[in-house]
């Protein structure tokens, strides 16, 4: 088999499996006040709902690559998500990292500043992909049957001048989120130091380990396909290909899945139920008869 294939498979599989799977734990988030009501959360769900915005995209290339041929332009149109879900949904970590520093870090200032940020955020979103389609055909970003990794169209007047600084503004998220989490650490560090204390909170300790396991997972993608360590190994290619989908279709679902108890014990939603049965003994004075009731 091979890469072209096995990619094609491979990008199948995450968005027929991952889609529904992701969509089935934002259904939990949303509908348990225990999640919805908390800020966190509440940007845990925007940020699925971004990551969600990938899986037609990554439908149609693995479609594509199956084919040896892009099915009435379906994939060069579905592909142009790849760019604007990526930096949204960056910067929408940036909020949760922010959320988490003001929380352990217990530093006072309005709540409603992430609120104000995530509204910008998706109006950046927005905009980001529609230049993807009104600035064409000056911008092309598009995808090919055989080339394993979305492209810029570098013959395009646009392309190289808008990939630069894109790429640049993506790598500065990044470091602007490990900055963020840079303090936290230093803080829990010297709050230990001093005072003993640490995270006894299982949520805020599971908020704080899946938002540091995607940040690294995100940081180390951004950086291998902007700066290309590989350049046209055919392997590295392939990975890198599956780097995005993979983060957004199958490592978020993992980590919700594996770190958070109620969300297994919920996630199959017609679960039987189990009814328990206390059987108490009356000692009754006229003939010490005993009965059982069930509760």
């Amino acid at each position: 088999m091979d890469l072209q294939t096995l990619q094609g498979i491979t990008l199948l599989l995450l968005a027929v499996v991952g889609l529904p799977v992701y969509i089935r734990i934002l259904y939990i988030f949303i509908s348990r006040p225990v999640y919805r009501c908390l800020e966190c959360y509440q940007i845990m769900i925007q940020i699925g709902i971004v990551q969600c915005l990938i899986a037609p995209g990554a439908f149609m290339q693995g479609l594509m690559q199956l084919l040896n041929y892009d099915p009435f332009g379906l994939a060069s149109i579905t592909i142009k998500s790849y760019p604007a879900v990526v930096r949204t949904e960056a910067l929408m970590s940036c909020v949760l990292a922010l959320n988490r520093l003001k929380i352990i870090c217990k530093l006072q200032y309005p709540q409603i500043l992430h609120k104000v940020c995530l509204v910008v955020i998706w109006i950046f979103g927005v905009c980001f992909c529609t230049s993807l389609f009104v600035l064409s055909p000056s911008l092309v970003f598009t995808t090919a049957p055989g080339v394993l990794v979305p492209f810029y169209d570098q013959s395009r007047p646009l392309s190289l001048t808008f990939r630069q600084i894109t790429s640049t503004f993506l790598v500065a998220t990044c470091c602007l989120n490990l900055l963020f989490y840079m303090i936290i650490i230093a803080y829990l560090a010297y709050l230990k130091q001093r005072t003993g204390f640490a995270i006894k909170s299982r949520r805020e300790r599971s908020i704080f380990l899946y938002a540091s396991i995607r940040f690294a997972f995100d940081i180390t993608i951004s950086l291998l396909l902007t700066y290309r360590p590989f350049g046209d190994n055919s392997i590295g290619q392939f990975l890198l290909s599956l780097g995005y989908p993979f983060y957004h279709m199958a490592l978020t679902q993992i980590l919700y899945i594996a770190m958070y108890k109620d969300i297994r014990r919920q996630f199959v939603p017609f679960q039987k139920k189990v009814t328990m049965v206390t059987t108490i003994g009356v000692v009754r004075k006229d003939n010490l008869s005993s009965f059982s009731r069930a509760v």
